[in-house]
Protein backbone atom coordinates (compact mmCIF):
# COMPACT_ATOMS: atom_id res chain seq x y z
CA UNK A 1 0.00 0.00 0.00
CA UNK A 2 1.59 3.58 -0.99
CA UNK A 3 1.82 5.42 2.65
CA UNK A 4 2.33 8.89 1.08
CA UNK A 5 0.74 11.47 3.27
CA UNK A 6 -1.10 14.78 1.38
CA UNK A 7 -3.00 17.32 2.92
CA UNK A 8 -6.28 17.25 2.55
CA UNK A 9 -9.71 16.09 4.28
CA UNK A 10 -10.49 13.14 6.29
CA UNK A 11 -13.31 11.14 4.84
CA UNK A 12 -14.00 9.81 8.05
CA UNK A 13 -13.85 12.71 10.70
CA UNK A 14 -13.97 15.79 8.02
CA UNK A 15 -11.22 17.36 9.36
CA UNK A 16 -9.59 19.78 6.63
CA UNK A 17 -6.11 20.46 5.66
CA UNK A 18 -4.61 17.72 7.73
CA UNK A 19 -2.46 15.00 6.27
CA UNK A 20 -4.42 12.25 5.04
CA UNK A 21 -3.74 8.73 3.51
CA UNK A 22 -5.65 7.25 0.72
CA UNK A 23 -6.92 4.27 1.64
CA UNK A 24 -8.14 2.53 -1.63
CA UNK A 25 -11.47 3.39 -3.32
CA UNK A 26 -14.92 3.99 -0.99
CA UNK A 27 -18.16 2.55 -3.57
CA UNK A 28 -21.59 3.95 -3.11
CA UNK A 29 -24.40 1.96 -5.12
CA UNK A 30 -25.80 5.26 -6.06
CA UNK A 31 -22.45 7.59 -6.34
CA UNK A 32 -20.17 5.81 -7.58
CA UNK A 33 -16.78 5.52 -6.88
CA UNK A 34 -14.35 8.19 -5.09
CA UNK A 35 -10.83 7.57 -3.38
CA UNK A 36 -11.03 7.43 0.28
CA UNK A 37 -8.64 9.55 2.45
CA UNK A 38 -8.17 9.62 6.66
CA UNK A 39 -6.48 11.77 8.87
CA UNK A 40 -3.99 9.69 11.24
CA UNK A 41 -6.02 9.31 14.11
CA UNK A 42 -8.91 7.64 11.49
CA UNK A 43 -6.52 5.70 10.71
CA UNK A 44 -5.67 4.26 13.71
CA UNK A 45 -9.27 3.93 14.71
CA UNK A 46 -9.84 1.92 11.60
CA UNK A 47 -7.03 -0.52 12.21
CA UNK A 48 -8.25 -1.34 15.93
CA UNK A 49 -11.87 -2.11 13.92
CA UNK A 50 -9.63 -4.11 11.70
CA UNK A 51 -7.92 -6.11 14.29
CA UNK A 52 -10.93 -6.41 16.01
CA UNK A 53 -12.49 -7.63 13.46
CA UNK A 54 -10.07 -10.18 12.82
CA UNK A 55 -10.19 -11.70 16.55
CA UNK A 56 -13.64 -11.92 16.43
CA UNK A 57 -13.85 -14.84 14.07
CA UNK A 58 -16.73 -16.77 15.48
CA UNK A 59 -19.40 -14.30 13.41
CA UNK A 60 -20.93 -15.37 10.60
CA UNK A 61 -22.89 -13.12 8.26
CA UNK A 62 -22.71 -12.84 4.78
CA UNK A 63 -23.69 -9.06 4.83
CA UNK A 64 -20.04 -7.79 6.17
CA UNK A 65 -21.26 -4.30 7.15
CA UNK A 66 -23.96 -6.15 9.75
CA UNK A 67 -21.22 -8.71 10.42
CA UNK A 68 -18.80 -5.84 11.21
CA UNK A 69 -20.87 -3.45 13.24
CA UNK A 70 -22.47 -7.11 15.02
CA UNK A 71 -18.02 -7.78 15.53
CA UNK A 72 -17.54 -4.15 16.89
CA UNK A 73 -20.94 -3.20 18.92
CA UNK A 74 -22.06 -6.94 19.72
CA UNK A 75 -25.36 -6.21 18.18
Amino acid sequence: MDRTWNRGLCWRCEDDGVPVLWLGPVQSAEAGDAPFFCCAPCVRRLEALVSAYNRRGDVVDENPVTSMLARTYGA
